[in-house]
């Protein structure tokens, strides 16, 4: 498998906390191996031992937001990056990625040191991934039953759980081996792969919660018929929520913020949108009708996984 990057990865980790230097270029060696050995020189007793792992936008004065929707409607309507990704997106339209406008963000960074550690696949399916096992996970890693990691992840376990939509493809990778094999499913053993990231540049400035962000540029754009995005959920160790995309836009915009912060920012837009649930916030927020372009932010623990002609 060929892979080329666009932004820094920083899922690699040692110890708890993100290698400065980790890139896609090391997913990717990692990925080319069929029995990846990531993760297996991690030490997993500090891990098991961790009662810190916290991948909420507290830091930023949002909150997650899980919408209760009716189980039945799964059959007819897949659900928006609202509730995909378990926290509130900054929805733009296309036309706001022009040069020189203005957009208010939350800050896409992550708190490193909050951040858990990935496992090997051998170590992640030993560990019972289930609602009706949470008590089991939560003893395995030391956490308090009534703690809000415990909340946190039986809310992520409830995503996962949700039944599939007609025609819907997603997995939650509980290893990074995992996702490899559920971007392989979709795009072939053989795919030339693209991975688009959010990359924060100057992480030692200490970034408002929410201020206003300059276009300076368009580093990458591509029209695809599908990509598959990963989206990093709050769980003891590192889980992606990974689901392909039909008919979408993906850019990689650069951003600076007003504290003189540079962001390159990756940017989904869904091209269809019909099947979308018609209530989706997405929709109230851009005054969107069903069927209409939506566009989103991701923050930097979030991939874009593309293919490209050889």
């Amino acid at each position: 498998m060929q892979l080329a990057c666009h932004g820094d990865a920083r899922v690699l980790v040692e110890h708890g906390k993100y290698e400065a230097a980790s890139t896609m270029s090391q997913i990717s060696n990692d990925f080319d191996s069929k029995e990846s050995n990531l993760a297996k020189d991690q030490n997993v007793s500090q891990l098991k031992s961790s009662k810190d792992f916290d991948l909420s936008t507290k830091d930023v004065d949002l909150e997650y937001k899980f919408r209760q929707t009716d189980p039945q409607s799964h059959d007819s309507k897949h659900q928006g990056p609202t509730h995909i990704v378990g926290y509130v997106p900054v929805f733009l339209h296309e036309s706001d990625l022009r040069l020189g406008n203005k957009l208010n963000s939350y800050y896409l960074g992550v708190n490193i040191s909050q951040t858990p550690s990935p496992l090997p696949r051998q170590e992640a399916d030993s560990i019972p991934f289930s609602s009706k096992s949470v008590a089991d996970l939560l003893h395995h890693f030391s956490i308090n039953p009534n703690s809000p990691q415990a909340k946190q992840a039986k809310k992520t376990l409830q995503i996962c759980e949700e039944p599939l939509a007609k025609g819907e493809h997603r997995v939650c990778a509980t290893s990074l081996e995992s996702m490899h094999d559920f971007v392989s499913s979709i795009f072939g053993p053989k795919a030339n792969l693209q991975v688009v990231a959010t990359t924060i540049h100057n992480r030692e400035i200490h970034s408002p919660a929410v201020q206003s962000y300059t276009v300076k540029g368009i580093i990458f754009r591509s029209t695809t018929p599908s990509l598959v995005a990963c989206h990093a959920l709050p769980y003891p160790y590192t889980l992606y929520y990974c689901h392909e995309v039909i008919k979408a836009k993906v850019f990689k915009v650069m951003l600076k913020g007003e504290d003189g912060n540079k962001v390159d920012a990756a940017v989904v837009c869904h091209l269809d949108t019909s099947h979308w649930d018609p209530n989706d916030e997405a929709f109230k927020v851009l005054k969107n009708k069903s069927g209409e372009p939506v566009c989103h932010l991701l923050p930097e623990n979030n991939l874009v996984w593309l293919s490209t002609p050889v």
